[in-house]
């Protein structure tokens, strides 16, 4: 634990800007390189105590995560690929309590097997973002729950478990002291006199509903997510593999048709939207009437339409639904599936 007071230097930018040299330093554990972009968050007058590299969420190209702690708050930054830059804090008088966890391997090695079995091992090929998943349902690192307002999560490595102890230990001793001061300014406030109280003192506002509701339902976001990216995948293996089979061992295959190429234009149009919702969902998960209005849509349009291969082949003599009508109804119903699990979180 870097416990060195630092103090907070403002950016002189408009937007956040974290340089690569001074990222690659801070992935060093270099103090001054973290407190140097923790700064650019704080106010000038505020005392850093603690700064902390706490490892990458992912295998390659993931999130790193760091963490600190000032004499009023505790801080979280998340710094993503392509400069995509997360931060969060709360004050230290209002931490109730904290968690600090560290999952099974096991679990996190049934978690990769699972959905490398259900995406037909393109899950495997994108293990970043299946690990990144898992991180998202099975929380590693600590927990600061913040009265009245949005708990503090450092996500943090396993073998970096003992560090986020260590921070956790310094939040709570930093904690007292911040305690102390804000009970001196609010008696000192109490005893002025009443002709210069001009108003009236209040409660801090607490979080809105929707916050809340938000963290409630992350795990059926995430779901939702995952079952239309899968259904994505299964849409477009019912356009690649036969729809159709004759008992004289002839397919029919959507995509290896040359005369009637676009009668597979609502399932291409299905898989590509459901794709791009799926990762809608993830990148944006407040937009839920939005993208559950859409996934009902997308999966609804794909279940009927495969399902008319079904029944139209079943009808035939000679002919019987293949694998890809099949692949591809469950793909449209696992996408219907996503929209309507959104419903509720409205």
């Amino acid at each position: 634990m870097s416990q060195t007071e630092h103090a907070a230097v403002p950016a002189a930018h408009r937007d956040v800007r974290i340089q690569s040299s001074l990222l690659g330093r801070a992935k060093r554990h270099d103090a001054e390189a973290i407190a140097t972009m923790f700064g650019q968050f704080l106010p000038q007058d505020e005392r850093i105590f603690a700064v902390e590299y706490l490892g990458v969420q992912g295998l390659w190209l993931g999130t790193h995560s760091f963490a600190c702690v000032t004499n009023r708050r505790v801080a979280a930054l998340r710094i993503k690929i392509f400069g995509a830059v997360d931060y969060q804090d709360g004050t230290l008088e209002h931490v109730n309590s904290g968690v600090v966890r560290q999952p099974s391997l096991l679990l996190l090695y049934l978690w990769i097997v699972g959905v490398s079995i259900l995406t037909v091992g393109i899950g495997l090929l994108l293990l970043p973002l299946t690990v990144r998943l898992f991180y998202r349902f099975r929380k590693s690192g600590l927990v600061l729950a913040v009265r009245e307002g949005i708990s503090v999560y450092v996500f943090c490595d396993r073998k970096l478990v003992m560090k986020a102890t260590e921070l956790y230990r310094t939040v709570a001793a930093l904690r007292e002291s911040r305690i102390a001061e804000v009970r001196g300014l609010v008696a000192r406030a109490y005893v002025a006199p009443a002709s210069e109280s001009a108003g009236v003192l209040t409660t801090p506002r607490a979080g809105s509903a929707e916050e809340f509701r938000s963290i409630a339902t992350q795990p059926m976001l995430l779901a939702a997510a995952l079952f239309t990216l899968i259904g994505a995948i299964l849409l477009v293996l019912g356009m690649v593999l036969p729809v159709e089979k004759g008992s004289d061992g002839s397919t029919y295959r959507l995509l290896h048709s040359n005369k009637e190429l676009w009668f597979a234009l609502p399932a291409v149009f299905s898989a590509a939207a459901a794709a791009i919702v799926g990762l809608f969902v993830l990148l944006r998960p407040s937009r839920r009437l939005l993208t559950s209005g859409l996934l009902i849509g997308v999966g609804l349009a794909a279940a009927v339409y495969f399902l008319g291969y079904v029944g139209f082949s079943a009808s035939l003599a000679g002919v019987s639904p293949g694998i890809g009508s099949y692949l591809g109804l469950i793909g449209g119903a696992l996408v219907l599936a996503a929209g309507l699990s959104r419903i509720p979180a409205q």
